[in-house]
């Protein structure tokens, strides 16, 4: 089951407004049957990886893109 965005910004990471987000989504997710909550975050937005980190997401895969 897939479906559902969620962005936080710069400015939430370091501020209880970026895990109630998390939370939330997480809770949600429960709802609906889910057995995780996954995200993909870009290679140098190392402050945003720090935070998901903290959270408790672990590393799972790499990501790939070809431009064209």
């Amino acid at each position: 089951m897939g479906g559902g965005l969620l962005i936080i910004t710069l400015i939430f990471y370091n501020v209880s407004i970026g895990c109630n987000l998390v939370d939330h989504a997480k809770e949600l997710a429960k709802q609906r049957g889910c057995k995780a909550v996954t995200l993909d975050s870009g290679l140098p937005r190392t402050g945003a990886h720090g935070f998901y980190e903290h959270y408790g997401f672990e590393k799972s895969c790499y990501g790939f893109e070809l431009m064209i």
